[in-house]
């Protein structure tokens, strides 16, 4: 039986509890997906704004402190990679059970999933404070960038448990329906990145002068007070989820349900980033030119699908929600408003990105063959962006129902059997050269959004018990 008048501690309805929030089982659901997209289209533009001026104060360093702090950032965005899975099965947990009104069990989830973290956090930290140095000679690093990046790298995997549990805290809230709180956070979080940047990378007001440590010693820093706030208003029982100390006891079966649904979802993000490592060894016999255009499309690329991303984690904890609530068709149509959100923003993303791609490039670059060599890639994959679109939105729906593994098997048949051999062929045995590598992106774009809606709308997902 449901239990319908509890609060996020399990007891009956109190002002404030789930009686005084907003019910996004019930009421227009357009207003529901901005609602939840809104904030966290924020917080990603919180997120990127940082990411930008902490590369400009490091970049003030030189070229190798640059370097370094670049290529540890690859490291740490394919852990994050890893990580989603914990995070999609978190939200796809707590969403349920916010649904149903469970609050008992909503709290259970959140405090294992944090347990999970602690424990591969703990493991992941550890392996890569040691190998610190080794990663980066994996990667290919000079003597000076492993001099450099070694130390920050250190510092890094230190305070590893402070940046995925923001990370795995921000998949529950959003679970629970919550967005704004850890957009507050984030942004909190960032601007006493900014803040603390300059004192420790330079030495100022009495700061010791840390160099590229000082960046990583800033990000640890505030990531660690961000936690303190996370954990104070998860543990005060003023949101929606009520992580308790007896709460954090490991269960067997809730830790392997967590698994179950997050592993596939961590492969489907880990083989996109391999991928990505893939498609530039594809790219670079073209030249210097072609890689850069490359990677100046691919950065304006992750910039212009913020809000399809946003829009997608909605959907995802709308599906949940209303799945746990015992209406699936209410699910489905959330899902389907959501894609056509997203199908609507990106299609104006792709029209202006096709007229104004040249001055897009000039944003980033003053060198006339890499503007035009980026020109070509934007307006070609420009085409794809709606069928990106919705393959994102799918993709998230059926994951935020629990059903993880399909969108896995879709990502890696697309991307790996699909995109990989075909930009290969039409680049080297085709006149399109480049531009083939481009098209097969869209050709896989669209097989995949063809394959996800073919399985949402078959409405698999909806017998999906967590």
């Amino acid at each position: 039986m449901k239990r319908e008048d509890t609060t996020s501690d399990g007891t009956e309805n109190a002002p404030g509890t789930f009686a005084g929030r907003r019910d996004f089982t019930s009421g227009p659901i357009a207003s529901a997906v901005w609602a939840l997209s809104l904030p966290m289209v924020a917080g990603n533009v919180a997120r990127t704004t940082f990411s930008l001026v902490d590369a400009a104060f490091v970049g003030a360093l030189g070229a190798p402190a640059l370097a370094a702090v670049t290529t540890s950032g690859r490291v740490m965005m394919l852990l994050s990679a890893v990580f989603m899975g914990v995070a999609t099965a978190s939200t796809a947990m707590v969403a349920r059970a916010i649904g149903a009104r469970d609050g008992i069990r909503a709290n259970h989830v959140a405090a294992q999933s944090m347990f999970i973290t602690f424990m591969l956090a703990a493991m992941i930290g550890a392996a890569g404070y040691v190998f610190s140095a080794d990663i980066l000679r994996l990667l290919g690093a000079d003597d000076e960038v492993v001099r450099l990046g070694a130390g920050y790298m250190k510092i890094s995997f230190a305070g590893i448990f402070f940046m995925l549990s923001l990370f795995i805290g921000a998949g529950i809230l959003r679970g629970a329906g919550d967005a704004v709180t850890p957009l507050v956070v984030s942004v909190a979080a960032a601007a006493l990145n900014i803040a603390l940047d300059p004192l420790m990378i330079f030495g100022l007001w009495g700061f010791p002068r840390l160099g590229v440590n000082g960046a990583a010693l800033a990000s640890v820093t505030s990531q660690a007070a961000a936690f303190a706030v996370g954990v104070s208003l998860l543990s005060g029982g003023r949101l929606r989820v009520h992580v308790r100390a007896r709460d954090l006891v490991p269960s067997g079966r809730t830790i392997w349900t967590i698994f179950s649904i997050g592993l596939p979802n961590s492969v489907q993000m880990s083989v996109r980033f391999l991928m990505m490592l893939v498609l530039t060894r594809i790219v670079a016999p073209f030249g210097t030119v072609v890689l850069a255009a490359f990677g100046v499309g691919e950065r304006l690329h992750a910039l212009g699908f913020m809000p399809t991303f946003a829009i997608a984690e909605a959907s995802a904890a709308l599906v949940g929600q209303n799945l746990g609530a015992g209406k699936p068709d209410r699910a489905k149509q959330s899902a389907m408003v959501a894609a056509g959100f997203a199908a609507a923003v990106m299609g104006g993303a792709a029209l202006a990105a096709f007229v104004f791609a040249p001055r897009l490039m000039w944003l980033f670059t003053r060198q006339g063959d890499v503007i035009a060599a980026g020109t070509t890639y934007i307006r070609i994959t420009a085409a794809g962006h709606t069928f990106a679109a919705v393959s994102i939105i799918m993709s998230r729906s059926i994951s935020g129902a629990g059903d993880t593994i399909p969108p896995m098997l879709f990502t890696l048949f697309t991307l790996w059997l699909v995109q990989i051999p075909l930009a290969y062929i039409l680049s080297a045995y085709t006149p399109l050269r480049e531009s083939g590598i481009w098209w097969a992106g869209v050709v896989a774009s669209a097989m995949l959004a063809t394959m996800g809606a073919s399985y949402f709308l078959s409405g698999r997902w909806r017998h999906k018990k967590l």
